[in-house]
């Protein structure tokens, strides 16, 4: 399977923010491509942060990810948020802060490339943002597919999954990139039979 995907997370304010997704697939392998690329970012965003009070608590989020996903889909029901990150539309100019995703992925192999604007070179404000942009992918896609369950099921398995694996202390530098597959064959079983992962 081969298939690229990209997104931007922009924010407008500390606390809204809106996402833009693109891939080269539909359907099933789009599906995959999505969750995919959250597994990659989580799992990236953790390892690039270290051990760390807030790498744990990006963790500990995404380890409830099924009480996110409900708060997301809440918030498009009417409900307002009692705090935190706000999805927004994309208002028609960037954010003062932008994250740029590109994952390419054929067969077994990957390539995921992550842009950082406007955090200067000491990547000022970074524990914030960076956590945030992690959250920020995961509510685009809640409002993306809010009435695929199998889908928001996946998502929040994978995203616990990653969670998992940095509690174990399995997420490093050198070792990041090969565990989003364990990643996705844990959270994404549906998928696997229609998109020929790993082909």
């Amino acid at each position: 399977m081969n298939f690229t995907i990209q997104a931007e997370i922009n924010f407008h304010e500390q606390e809204k923010a809106s996402v833009f997704l693109e891939s080269d697939v539909s359907g099933d392998a789009e599906r995959f491509a999505e969750i995919t690329l959250a597994s990659f970012y989580g799992v990236r965003m953790i390892s690039n942060l270290g051990k760390s009070q807030v790498s744990d608590q990006i963790a500990a989020a995404l380890q409830n990810s099924n009480a996110l996903i409900s708060s997301y889909l809440a918030v498009l029901d009417g409900v307002a948020p009692a705090s935190g990150l706000r999805i927004i539309d994309y208002p028609g100019c960037p954010g003062r802060k932008r994250f740029c995703l590109k994952l390419h992925l054929w067969g077994s192999q990957a390539k995921f490339d992550v842009q950082q604007i406007g955090f200067g070179f000491l990547a000022k404000g970074i524990g914030y943002y960076g956590p945030a942009s992690v959250l920020a992918v995961l509510a685009r896609l809640c409002v993306k597919r809010r009435d695929e369950r199998s889908f928001l099921s996946s998502l929040a398995l994978s995203a616990q999954t990653c969670s998992l694996f940095h509690f174990q202390q399995r997420i490093a530098l050198t070792s990041h990139a090969k565990l989003v597959f364990p990643v996705l064959l844990a959270g994404c079983k549906q998928y696997v039979p229609s998109i020929g992962l790993g082909t």
